[in-house]
């Protein structure tokens, strides 16, 4: 049976696919460490895998907090930062023991994580006690992403655990007697767009498959019809010729397409790659302006050098 502690540490990677993988852990604790790792597939425990070993745990109080006679990893003030190519797995997964997890941030990112994906944190074991938890996954952009998982566990306690989903997806839960999967979800229709973030914040007690007290400030994005002049897929963009604006009414963020002056906006699919992409050389509202040290010519769209252009004399 293995115990140890990390203080005070770093880890990077940019070819290991495991940055700790341990087995049979009795304590294990990790305390004011970094983690970033960049791989091309992340499957299970990509990043961290740790394996308690199996154990029966004596409850002293209704929590079973207070004296811990199963495996333990300990995580605390722990900031983790993952990226990879593609996502089938989970970047951290912890089985067959109790976790306390406090004050960490976990944000990880995928270049294609396809129609769904694992995620970020993969919990099996009986106690699961969070506090102060950030698990960012704002720049995933599947259908499906599972932010957190945490089955078999007869007590779930969690104190301003954040879930923070990508921009058009949005909170689901889905909770049974022994388990609690938090995922972001995409929802729009290919001809919606949505500008707002899914978020949701747990506080509660679960204790034998119940919660004695459980609150959510959850907020649920809307999603709109695609505005004339926009492409709309998982990131909205201008149409050739055309600029677009936010505006906020009843608490919506809404996207206004305009259509520019010929010449003057983004002029293809690959040249638009936002709702207010200039053509060469312009910005501004319309794209009604020219670029520092260059200025309009005389019957055409484009900028061209001060020292070319049409200048007034006396």
């Amino acid at each position: 049976m293995l115990s140890f502690s990390l203080y005070n540490c770093s880890f990077a990677s940019e070819t290991v696919n495991t940055l700790i993988s341990l087995h049979n852990v009795g304590h294990f604790k990790i305390f004011s460490c970094i983690f970033t790792t960049k791989i091309k597939i992340c499957q299970e425990g990509c990043a961290i895998f740790v394996k308690g070993y199996n154990s029966q745990t004596l409850e002293i109080d209704l929590l079973g907090w207070r004296r811990w006679e199963s495996a333990l990893i300990d995580i605390e003030n722990m900031t983790f930062k993952g990226l990879a190519n593609l996502i089938s797995g989970e970047f951290i997964s912890l089985k067959n023991l109790d976790l306390r997890l406090e004050n960490s941030a976990f944000e990880i990112s995928a270049k294609n994580t396809g129609q769904s994906t694992g995620g970020i944190l993969h919990y099996d074991g009986s106690r699961f006690y969070g506090r102060n938890i950030v698990l960012d996954a704002t720049k995933l952009n599947a259908q499906e992403v599972s932010a957190l998982s945490i089955y078999d566990s007869s007590t779930i306690e969690v104190h301003d655990v954040h879930i923070y989903c990508s921009q058009e997806s949005l909170v689901t839960e889905i909770t049974k007697l022994s388990s609690h999967v938090v995922s972001c979800v995409h929802i729009c229709e290919p001809n919606q767009y949505l500008l707002q973030r899914g978020h949701v914040t747990l506080n509660g007690t679960k204790v034998k498959g119940e919660y004695q007290t459980l609150s959510r400030h959850k907020k649920d994005p809307q999603c709109l019809n695609c505005p004339t002049g926009a492409n709309c897929g998982q990131v909205i963009k201008a149409m050739p010729n055309y600029w677009g604006y936010q505006s906020q009414s009843d608490n919506i963020t809404r996207i206004t397409m305009i259509r520019c002056p010929v010449g003057y906006c983004c002029t293809g699919n690959k040249s638009c790659n936002g709702i207010n992409s200039c053509n060469v050389g312009r910005k501004g509202i319309l794209c009604a302006s020219c670029n520092e040290n260059l200025t309009e010519s005389l019957f055409t769209a484009e900028c061209v050098s001060v020292k070319s252009g049409f200048a007034h004399s006396d």
